[in-house]
């Protein structure tokens, strides 16, 4: 029987899964150093390329968790330093201008999708400052008339908070709270 080829995706599902390096090599017939390579350099491709699922989400990505602002500065660091460097050769006497102007035109259209994004992050922002605003608006002109039914929706309020906390997702003040009604 011959030994699995070391496959990054199988590798990576088996640490994921709770596998440790040393039982990953013995598994793909190669010497621990291998897999610990293989990890540091699967850390740094996703570190540079972080999946469809986890891009911009606030999720973990490696070892820790990387709010959506905090990937967006990380990439526009990133496309800086290469524009930088893609206009410095380009401004030496020997440069291949075409291929660096297709580099930097494809730098700028990186820039421009990361503040679109950010764009859009600011925009979902406001839009949920303000329907907190409206919430706590509505839930106070109802607490001055009828305040049972004020205790009520905050209630269910509540209930709500609960099940968005269930499934992982953030309430409307930032704190996964609802503002209490007397």
């Amino acid at each position: 029987m011959s030994t699995p080829r070391l496959d990054p995706v199988a590798l990576k599902s088996m640490l994921d899964a709770g596998t440790s390096q040393s039982e990953a090599a013995r598994y793909f017939g190669v010497s621990a150093s291998a897999i610990s390579q293989r990890v540091k350099s699967l850390r740094a491709h996703e570190r540079l390329h972080p999946s469809p699922e986890t891009y911009g989400t606030g999720v973990t990505i490696i070892n820790g968790e990387i709010s959506a602002p905090d990937r967006l500065a990380f990439v526009q660091r990133a496309v800086d330093r290469e524009l930088e460097w893609a206009l410095d050769e380009a401004r030496q006497p020997d440069a291949d201008r075409k291929g660096l102007a297709r580099t930097i035109l494809a730098l700028v259209s990186e820039v421009r999708q990361q503040l679109g994004l950010q764009l859009q992050i600011s925009k979902a922002v406001v839009d949920i400052e303000l329907v907190k605003g409206f919430r706590e608006t509505v839930t106070e002109a109802i607490a001055e008339e009828a305040p049972d039914v004020a205790r009520r929706i905050v209630a269910r309020l509540k209930a709500h908070r609960a099940r968005r906390r269930a499934v992982g997702m953030a309430a409307l003040d930032g704190q996964g709270g609802v503002d209490h009604v007397a």
